[in-house]
């Protein structure tokens, strides 16, 4: 689904959604979403309790259904699973609602939110423009110490949301100087979290800390946790 679908169907209403399902005749509609193997997990409901849920945010599921395996079989006495099972609450994509053809009765096929928060961090060198307003992104703005600063693409800075987060990852005096300067002048504050943090044994994190605090920036500071624990180790 591209970001002009998802913007063109923000002002859906139930109403419009019952119209359809009326039109087509349907009598059933399968709420189905992805686990995480990617295959279609759900539930079938007729269509009057499938509408009664919609009004009244009861369309719901156990999350032990994630416990099932891609060959049928459950996995039990996990720590994927917990012995008390939550419900998951299912929020119908109004965008996404097809006929189902194969099946003799009118039947209707509709992909469910699981309110869950997906986060994607990339480089400014790739565009975000189609990127699901729904997800949140992290940015890396490329710094003149890592060659790359001439790839970053200004246009994307109009397409960040409040959510989301820039982060820059500093090298040297150099480039903290540079990132100031960069940030003031695409007013990068007024967009979203601004994040610095220091490249592993090039910019010491008690230096880059005293940076911020003497010039006192509105951003926040980030260790890379991992090389801090483990150092530059393969696979952590």
């Amino acid at each position: 689904m591209t970001v002009s679908q998802i913007k063109k169907h923000q002002g859906s209403s139930v109403k419009e959604l019952i119209q359809w399902l009326e039109h087509n005749k349907i009598t059933e509609v399968e709420c189905i979403f992805p686990d995480f193997a990617g295959s279609s997990k759900g539930k079938i409901l007729p269509v009057n309790r499938f509408i009664k849920s919609m009004e009244d945010q009861s369309l719901k599921l156990a999350d032990s259904v994630f416990g099932q395996t891609v060959s049928g079989k459950w996995v039990y006495e996990s720590e994927v699973i917990d012995y008390v099972e939550e419900d998951l609450i299912m929020i119908p994509d109004f965008t996404t609602i097809r006929k189902i053809p194969w099946n003799k009765e009118p039947t209707a096929q509709i992909i469910c939110d699981l309110k869950y928060s997906v986060s994607i961090e990339t480089s400014n060198a790739y565009t975000i423009e189609e990127i699901d307003p729904r997800v949140s992104i992290i940015l890396d703005i490329k710094t003149p110490a890592s060659n790359e600063a001439e790839k970053n693409i200004v246009e994307n800075y109009n397409h960040l949301k409040s959510t989301d987060e820039i982060k820059f990852v500093i090298c040297n005096l150099s480039d903290f100087n540079w990132s100031k300067d960069y940030i003031e002048k695409y007013n990068l504050t007024s967009s979203c979290q601004i994040i610095f943090s220091p490249s592993y044994e090039e910019m010491p994190l008690s230096e880059l800390a005293d940076l911020i605090l003497r010039d006192g920036l509105n951003v926040r500071l980030q260790a890379q946790l991992h090389k801090t624990i483990w150092g530059p180790v393969d696979g952590k």
